[in-house]
């Protein structure tokens, strides 16, 4: 699949998403049963399980970190996130299939496509990974403005919810957990990183 098609096809999941669900509604009711109980000041214990555990148990909510595609994409580009941001990234992998898991892990330790781009002088090969890269800027930006538009936006007007505490506690936090805006900003910001600067033509070279 080409790399625009990709991105098109993406990019226009999360545009029906926003054509039929109301921010208001996903704010103040979805966004609250779909928190997770893990980094949650109104369940700081975690949540009791009847049957399945004696101890409540602290599971974080569904996040875009815990998208096995997303992270394939990371580790195939060699896109390095670190610090907090790759911590949380590593800890969302529990919540993907294991056979997913097993193939990030395996991405991540094959030799460096980035390394080889760089070791050979090919424009051809340096584009190609460059659209690679900008295709995942683009998203990580569109999934910026949505945050804004259905977090931000309604968290800043809301006058009160059925879970007030939860929703409020949402208002800076992301459902999987993380500092949301924190964290999202760090991951586009590490994608532009790994932007390879095209060199000069070697006949190009010859002429100056």
């Amino acid at each position: 699949m080409k790399v625009e098609k990709f991105k098109v096809i993406t990019i226009n999941g999360i545009v029906l998403f926003s054509d039929h669900v109301d921010p208001t509604a996903f704010h103040g009711t979805l966004r609250i049963f779909v928190s997770g109980w893990r980094d949650n000041s109104m369940l700081p214990r975690g949540l009791l399980y009847e049957g399945v555990s004696n101890e409540p148990m602290l599971l974080s909510g569904g996040s875009a970190a815990q998208s096995s595609a997303l992270q394939c994409y990371d580790a195939l580009l060699c896109i390095q996130h670190e610090d907090e941001t790759g911590a949380f990234l590593t800890h969302m992998r529990e919540y993907m299939p294991p056979a997913h898991r097993r193939l990030i892990e395996t991405l991540s330790v094959c030799p460096s496509l980035r390394d080889f781009i760089l070791s050979h002088p090919s424009s051809d090969l340096c584009q190609a990974f460059n659209s690679c890269i900008s295709a995942l800027v683009d998203l990580r930006n569109y999934h910026l403005k949505t945050v804004a538009k259905y977090v931000i936006l309604p968290g800043s007007q809301a006058m009160g919810c059925p879970l007030r505490g939860v929703g409020t506690t949402l208002n800076t936090t992301g459902t999987g957990g993380s500092s949301f805006m924190v964290f999202l900003k760090s991951t586009r910001n590490a994608t532009q990183k790994a932007l390879i600067q095209e060199r000069p033509s070697a006949s190009r070279e010859t002429e100056i």
